[in-house]
């Protein structure tokens, strides 16, 4: 196992951390420094760990390099994926959009706005799993990133809001209409104001 701060290096013996045995899935490291409490970074210190292989004719065989992040002394930084997403869209409001098509293709994307001539106004509804945080642990901050792909505007001043819902969906057969394939959303959808696109707790 082999770790740097740079993610294109070279393994040697300045970067070795550890030997593994041939088998080995998963290894912790307790020997990187952790990222100082008055840090900027909020994701903290970066490292960039490679397995290399030996083979038995002497070679190496280098693999990937992995980004891995050490929180502030005494943090812990969770990162938690989406285990379900799904776009509403008034311009078709009784069919689910798991994916977006375009192209001829169907994507795994993500749509909000409301300039779109063949969706019309869209929100993407987004959920979580259980969080898992210990009900002892103290959260000092909590942040929602979506990464953005295109962004089209027809006038200047778009505003995107993020608001919970108060009832769960079914990413494949949610519609703007329904929650899943029988139930209708407890508040039924609404077009916003032009220049603002939102999803309201529903």
């Amino acid at each position: 196992m082999h770790r740097s701060v740079f993610q294109n290096f070279t393994p040697s013996a300045s970067t070795l951390v550890a030997p593994v045995a041939p088998g080995t899935t998963a290894f912790t490291d307790s020997s990187a420094a952790p990222t100082r409490a008055h840090d900027a970074d909020p994701l903290g210190r970066a490292y960039y760990y490679m397995v290399v292989v030996k083979t038995r004719d002497g070679q190496t065989v280098q693999g990937p390099t992995r980004l891995v992040r050490l929180p502030k002394a005494g943090r812990t930084v969770k990162l938690i994926e989406a285990s379900q997403d799904a776009t509403l869209t008034a311009g078709q409001p009784a069919q689910p959009h798991d994916t977006i098509a375009d192209g001829g293709a169907s994507h795994n994307w993500l749509m909000a706005g409301n300039s779109s001539a063949t969706y019309g106004t869209s929100r993407a509804a987004v959920k979580f799993p259980a969080l898992g945080i210990p009900a002892t642990a103290r959260v000092l901050d909590a942040q929602v990133k979506l990464w953005g792909f295109t962004t089209v505007t027809d006038t200047a001043g778009a505003r995107y809001e993020l608001r919970p819902l108060t009832r769960a969906f079914d990413e494949a057969t949610a519609t703007w209409q329904k929650a899943d394939s029988t139930a209708s959303w407890t508040t039924a959808c609404t077009r916003p104001a032009a220049g603002r696109t939102r999803t309201p707790g529903r």
